[in-house]
């Protein structure tokens, strides 16, 4: 059997493609945007579901919202991803409100008037087919129902040896097929995990009235949660709790989640008038060691993943695989490793600064710290007192630093 990612002898086989993308999802389909045109031209994606039917988007991605900042809103601009038919339905976020459930003290930021919003909230599937859509037409192919097995580096490209006993060769390979790469693991990609012991439950209500582009985040001590305005009078819900309550959660009935969602976030928009149902998973935070070794980069959840409680995870994806096609801009080997590395050595900072602020956030709110309640609330209405610190803030919650 052939090793995972073995090094071999340069041979004179001629690259099927220069660029290789593996995985399907939102973070896979960006970075084949994302692609100068000449490399875009010759890359191919893969991704081991079924393509996805006309009016989907793709596989695995349903109506929970992504919170998207200022920047990556106008990264999607300029790329001609946020059409007619993604921004009806995109909710925007104008205003944003922390506080502690059950204690004093509260802190809002708002846009400045020369900006229309901090950022926006978009449907995942929705998000998902205007990406597909931005696509179209692009020399670049898409398969579908198509599994990696393994990867054979070579001097010059990397073959890949798909289940189907067929291969394909690639200068570079990017895989970008998510938090829990059946091929991370195989090809040994090792890395730092905390588990916050937390599970998180994310669904979607209708309000009587529209939320008018406000977003909250409420720390109980429980853990946790976030009310983020869609189109509409529609939002999408993030309610993290303990590990040991998860199951007790899951059994909750429609009328339940609305006492408990309605005691938590209040009345300002009106009663829940319709739920969707829910999903839950657990959150844990993941940065690997190393984000290349020759001809491959990891990319997305792959290589780094967040406790959403800041919202970030996408958006800081979306920086570092820009960053990643504005590399290969102008090179004769996208596959280069000295390209590479200097690519993993360009985003690690602004990696570790965003996974540094939202572990230190949940840190400071956790359950255990509750003595620490009336300080933080403290601490949170001071800062409505400052707006130099109010400012720094609203430029970090729209990707700018």
């Amino acid at each position: 059997m052939l090793p995972v990612m073995s090094p071999a002898p340069a041979d004179t086989t001629v690259p099927n493609y220069a660029v290789a993308i593996i995985g399907g999802g939102m973070t896979g389909l960006s970075m084949l945007r994302a692609l100068p045109e000449y490399w875009r031209e010759q890359a191919i994606l893969l991704d081991a579901a079924p393509p996805p039917a006309s009016n989907d988007g793709p596989p695995g991605l349903d109506d929970r919202g992504t919170a998207l900042n200022r920047r990556s809103l106008e990264t999607l601009a300029g790329w001609g991803c946020l059409d007619s038919t993604l921004e009806q339905h995109l909710g925007p976020i104008r205003h944003i409100e922390v506080s502690q459930q059950g204690y004093w003290g509260l802190s809002s930021l708002s846009a400045e008037d020369a900006e229309p919003a901090l950022g926006a909230v978009a449907p995942n599937r929705l998000l998902g087919q205007a990406l597909l859509r931005m696509l179209q037409g692009s020399a670049a192919e898409i398969r579908y129902q198509v599994q990696v097995a393994h990867l054979e580096t070579r001097a010059d490209h990397v073959r890949l040896h798909l289940q189907d006993d067929s291969q394909l060769t690639a200068q570079l390979v990017i895989l970008a097929d998510g938090g829990r790469s059946d091929l991370g693991h195989r090809l040994g990609l090792q890395g730092h995990r905390h588990d916050y012991r937390q599970v998180a439950f994310t669904l979607n209500i209708e309000r009587e009235r529209a939320a008018e582009g406000w977003a909250y985040e409420r720390f109980s001590k429980q853990g946790p949660r976030a009310l983020l305005p869609l189109a509409g009078r529609r939002q999408t819900v993030v309610w993290v709790v303990p590990h040991h309550h998860s199951e007790a959660t899951a059994q909750w009935s429609d009328a339940t989640w609305r006492e408990q969602l309605e005691q938590c976030f209040g009345f300002d928009q009106g009663r829940i008038t319709a739920l969707s149902a829910r999903a839950h998973y657990p959150l844990s935070a993941h940065a690997l060691h190393e984000q290349f070794r020759p001809r491959l980069a990891v990319i997305g959840n792959g290589a780094l993943t967040l406790h959403p409680v800041a919202g970030q995870g996408f958006n800081l994806h979306l920086r570092s695989l820009t960053a990643l096609g504005q590399a290969l801009n102008a090179v004769t080997d996208p596959g280069d490793t000295d390209l590479l590395r200097h690519w993993a050595d360009s985003v690690r900072p602004d990696q570790t600064r965003v996974a540094a602020a939202c572990h230190g956030l949940v840190s400071l709110f956790a359950p255990e710290l509750s003595p620490l309640a009336h300080l933080r609330g403290l601490g949170l209405q001071t800062l409505n007192a400052l707006p130099g610190v109010r400012h720094r803030l609203m430029q970090r919650a729209m990707g700018y630093h």
